[in-house]
């Protein structure tokens, strides 16, 4: 009988052990269920809208001369002016600037000390949001990419102008520049004063709209065909997967769609590299003449749904 009565309590106890085992080994397996979680969470990219700002292309000298002559794109397509801007840290540039509602193009003469035959310039419109970029192109991307705060250099006194995210592993690409700004808060009350507090975001609306002219034909730059070879098809890739963009392979031609605006990459040829054409939504139907040329190689062409093609 003790014998009995000993195995039936050992029988219980071994039961009692078994229960507890199991109720630490599923904690755990629910702890470390947790702990990957948090860490999937904590390496997903934080979803950052990233925006075409503007184009900047660079263009033979009777081409400049031509488009700085033409009285269509002076009087009628846009605002236009040329102007020259400078940092802090004596980067300077001039350049004709032909303004959109939320986007604008810059143009360059081939004799400018520009480093790239084309850029583009995005950006970021909610203050911090270029702090959540580095951090998913840092995640995404692998590579050194930083933050530089760029000061505007006035003759009276220098002032916050933008951040600029930086790829050091891609500066001073001779083919195609890219970057992404975010505003300061700043700058537009050092550049417009005397308006109430809301005026002042950091959006490209607000930032054009000293120069927007909704009477003019032009309203947005809505896409734009780049011609790349293999290398610089891959950085851009690799940084418009960064900022979310839709990505589509159509039989050699690149697709990518973001927000407002869609770039097509086709390959480059020894010739033909880098902006190929720029696609704008017009205002209104363009009236009178539709083909514009500006020196041997550039068209501008008005289409019938409202739309343009620069080539």
């Amino acid at each position: 009988k003790n014998n009995l009565l000993l195995r039936e309590v050992f029988m219980k106890y071994i039961s009692i052990l078994l229960i507890i085992v199991t109720m630490l080994f599923t904690s755990c397996q629910d702890k470390k269920m947790m702990n990957k979680e948090l860490d999937e969470k904590n390496n997903t990219p934080e979803h950052v809208n990233v925006f075409v700002n503007h184009l900047s292309v660079v263009v033979d000298s009777a081409t400049y001369a031509d488009i700085s002559a033409s009285k269509c794109l002076n009087n009628h397509f846009a605002d236009f002016m040329q102007a020259s801007a400078e940092t802090s840290d004596s980067q300077k540039w001039t350049g004709t600037y032909i303004t959109g509602k939320q986007t604008y193009l810059e143009i360059f003469d081939k004799n400018s000390p520009m480093l790239s035959s084309c850029g583009i310039g995005f950006c970021t419109e909610k203050e911090g949001d270029i702090k959540k970029l580095l951090d998913n192109l840092k995640l995404t991307m692998g590579e050194n990419v930083i933050i530089a705060d760029r000061m505007r250099k006035t003759s009276k006194e220098d002032f916050p102008w933008f951040s600029q995210v930086e790829f050091e592993k891609h500066k001073h690409n001779k083919v195609l520049d890219t970057w992404v700004i975010e505003y300061s808060p700043e700058y537009l009350k050092k550049i417009v004063s005397g308006k109430d507090p809301e005026y002042y975001d950091i959006t490209r609306k607000q930032y054009n709209e000293r120069y927007y002219d909704d009477y003019k034909y032009l309203e947005n730059i809505i896409g734009a065909t780049i011609a790349l070879d293999d290398k610089n098809t891959d950085i851009l890739l690799k940084k418009l997967k960064a900022f979310n963009y839709e990505i589509k392979d159509m039989n050699g031609k690149i697709l990518c769609k973001g927000p407002d605006i869609e770039l097509a990459i086709v390959p480059a040829t020894p010739t033909k590299y880098g902006v190929r054409d720029l696609k704008f939504s017009l205002n209104k139907a363009m009236e009178g003449e539709k083909l514009y040329r500006f020196g041997e190689k550039s068209l501008l062409v008005f289409k019938d749904d409202n739309t343009a093609i620069w080539t």
